[in-house]
């Protein structure tokens, strides 16, 4: 019975192949390499290591790896939301968020102060300040996002 190639043992037997046959690598005529590379083929129903070969460049070519997401980011977001016990109205906020790369956004808390809870502020140098922290921890870029409502002209 036929194992599934899957794309990493296709690319890593592809790999190894070219190995043994390249004087300049160090696999070049490794016994252990060809014994591997003979195992994998009678593994997966192949009667020639070349004929393995072939079957994974085709298998490799006609199925590419999925895409990985984004990349994790900060984002600086603008929005509107009460400040204080006794506000009457809302106000411009800035807050840090920490958005994933599967788009899941957690607001960041600030590392300086002994509580962990963080609603934001309503000046931005203090989101800036959270994010440039938690930017040079994760390596990770800072983005400004604005999400106040439009006023119509």
């Amino acid at each position: 019975m036929k194992n599934e190639l899957t794309y990493s043992l296709a690319k890593r037997f592809v790999d190894n192949y070219k190995g043994i046959n390249d004087p300049t690598s160090l696999n070049y005529c490794d016994s252990h390499a060809i014994v591997w590379l003979e195992d994998q083929a009678r593994k997966y129903g192949y009667d020639r290591i070349s004929t393995m070969n072939a079957a994974c460049r085709i298998f490799m070519r006609n199925n590419k790896p999925a895409k990985r997401g984004k990349k994790i980011r900060i984002e600086i977001v603008k929005y509107m939301a009460k400040w204080g016990a006794f506000a009457s109205g809302e106000s411009e906020m800035y807050r840090a968020d920490l958005v994933g790369a599967n788009g899941k956004r957690q607001t960041l808390p600030d590392t300086r102060a002994c509580c962990t809870e963080y609603e934001g502020n309503p000046e931005r140098k203090y989101a800036e300040q959270i994010a440039k922290i938690w930017a040079g921890l994760l390596g990770c870029q800072i983005v400004s996002v604005d999400k106040t409502r439009k006023k119509a002209a």
